[in-house]
């Protein structure tokens, strides 16, 4: 997908949370905007941190267990 397509569909998801459904020629502050992207990307960080760190945790664990397993048999 070409990158102006792309943050095209972007922006007008944006516009259209923002409330900008009915009125296609107004389009949102550069403000809203930013707002709306960065609440966007405090939202992906946090999920995306909950998701992986308990799996880390298990991985880390595995890993810490399968070396002490390999020194007792030595």
């Amino acid at each position: 997908m070409p990158e102006a397509t792309r943050l095209g569909i972007a922006n007008g998801v944006a516009g259209m949370s923002l409330g900008y459904r009915d009125d296609i020629e107004k389009k949102p502050s550069s403000i809203e905007m930013v707002s709306v992207q960065a609440s966007a990307g405090l939202v992906a960080g946090a999920l995306s941190s909950v998701i992986t760190t308990p799996i880390d945790t298990v991985k880390t664990r595995l890993q810490s267990w399968t070396t002490m397993v390999m020194e007792d048999l030595q």
